[in-house]
């Protein structure tokens, strides 16, 4: 208020009494922030006209100064609209002031700018995508501008571990030799209390690809939604040791369903159901559930009700919806802490130039499922990751793992999702065409078929072993063994 104009005042005449306007002018324009990570004029005309300060014709300098109060936003490659009505302003206003002729400010023409450097070297490789995300989040968050943000003074605290981060990255590898470029890796993993991601891989190179595998792509969920019915089927009374037909194919309506490979089992339970992944018995389990109230429970979960293919129809138990990585690592921490659904984020805080706190993660927990419920439902997730299971390859890492393989029909996609007490990762590989489209994962490594058990498990497995090297074997506290039906 009129207080903050006094002291600008005040500082003003101070300055005045010792510098020349032209001095105080000068300082004021080799240090302000113009955007493109420039300060200071000399930066700024290399920035966006690619020569120094002192060859910038009219045109040039008065872009540049009509972009100053808000630089990144009024960049004309951002807002090319604003950046031509500040011209033109500041066009006027200079002929208003006798600074230039009427002729020079008709003749003035909007100069041409080169593009942005963009990426800087800092964006390069896997760590440009974990950048961007910090970026992008902070500007989400609302508390902050991209001025703020580009004008530098601010510590900020990722949630990311280091020696996590490294194992993500590296357990890439477990990818075999003649695996093709075109095939794309998502790798999330997540604090099931807080929501702070922990480690993520999301690219081998944002400077190459500048979508996020995490957070922007999408791939087929596949089986990983049939834990999501099993929840309201519990909930209106059913049990994990009633049985099933688990014979293939069966018909739904006018759904012809199979089982992977076309196998039938038999009379089979929820739980071996589950273990074994069975499309046939997760049908009739949808059914009784009702599959308007899966779709509620996947988005309850933290599954985004816009997700591409979500829909109430029968076969969403059989995940036809195509989520991103990050909403199926929420989905399963939501399970893993005992029905809580958390908000993954990757900032912790941030501080301004003083040390001060002036940004915090904020914490939701909203408690969305019963553990009576997901009481139940624990014991069939863990033997997923048990020998008979469909991600058996975990079984002799001596943790207490629950989750859900998923393979989509035609290997369009393959995803693990997997949890112990304190966190949860999900590893989606999928397969990108030219222009984005989906294409069929090819067979590798001497294994026939792309399934969510061979080859995301085995990166999973990588990462987890070495994530939790040093960490407690802990329990699932909110877990209640009363209340499982026994054999």
């Amino acid at each position: 208020g009129y207080m903050d104009k006094l002291r600008e005042a005040l500082t003003a005449l101070k300055i005045n009494r010792t510098q020349s306007k032209e001095q105080i002018l000068s300082s004021y324009m080799n240090t302000i922030y113009f955007g493109r990570g420039a300060y200071g004029i000399e930066a700024a005309a290399k920035a966006y006209f690619g020569i120094p300060a002192a060859d910038l014709d009219l045109a040039q300098a008065t872009l540049l100064a009509g972009i100053i109060p808000a630089p990144s936003a009024w960049d004309p490659e951002v807002d090319p609209e604003m950046a031509h009505a500040r011209f033109d302003r500041v066009i006027a206003l200079m002929v208003e002031d006798g600074w230039i002729s009427e002729q020079q400010g008709r003749d003035a023409q909007f100069p041409e700018t080169i593009p942005p450097a963009g990426a800087t070297s800092s964006m390069k490789g896997w760590q440009g995508y974990l950048l961007q995300q910090i970026r992008q989040e902070l500007l989400d968050s609302g508390a902050f501008t991209e001025d703020d943000l580009d004008s530098g003074g601010l510590k900020i605290t990722a949630t990311i571990n280091p020696e996590m981060q490294q194992a993500a990255v590296e357990s890439i590898s477990a990818l075999p030799e003649d695996a093709p470029d075109t095939i794309r890796v998502a790798l999330s993993s997540v604090d099931n209390e807080t929501g702070a991601i922990l480690a993520e891989y999301a690219g081998a190179d944002y400077q190459a690809v500048q979508v996020n595998a995490v957070t922007q792509d999408v791939a087929r969920a596949a089986s990983t939604f049939k834990p999501f019915a099993l929840i309201p089927f519990l909930e209106s009374g059913g049990s994990m040791e009633e049985r099933f037909d688990g014979n293939s194919p069966r018909e739904f309506g006018t759904m012809r369903v199979q089982n992977s490979g076309n196998v039938s089992y038999g009379e089979i339970t929820a739980n071996e159901a589950t273990a074994k992944s069975v499309n046939t018995v997760f049908m009739e389990i949808n059914e009784i559930a009702g599959s308007q109230n899966t779709m509620d429970t996947l988005i309850e979960a933290g599954i985004p009700a816009d997700t591409p293919g979500l829909t109430a129809e029968l076969g969403n138990v059989l995940g036809t919806a195509s989520p991103h990585n990050i909403d199926l690592t929420r989905a399963y921490a939501t399970i893993a802490n005992g029905g809580y659904r958390i908000d993954p984020h990757i900032v912790s805080e941030v501080r301004d130039a003083g040390g001060n706190v002036i940004y915090q993660a904020v914490q939701t927990r909203d408690s969305v499922f019963s553990q009576g419920t997901l009481s139940q439902m624990l014991p069939a997730l863990m033997s997923v990751a048990e020998q008979g299971g469909t991600a058996s390859d975990l079984a002799d890492m001596g943790l207490k793992i629950g989750g859900k393989t998923g393979t989509a029909d035609d290997f369009k996609a393959a995803q693990f999702a997997g949890f112990i007490p304190q966190i949860t990762t999900t590893v989606s590989v999928y397969n990108v065409g030219p222009n984005g489209e989906e294409l069929e994962l090819p067979s590798i490594g001497g294994v026939t078929g792309f399934y969510g058990g061979e080859w995301p498990v085995a990166i999973w497995k990588a990462f987890m072993t070495r994530a939790t090297a040093g960490m407690e074997v802990a329990d699932y506290t909110w877990f209640d063994e009363g209340l499982v039906q026994k054999r």
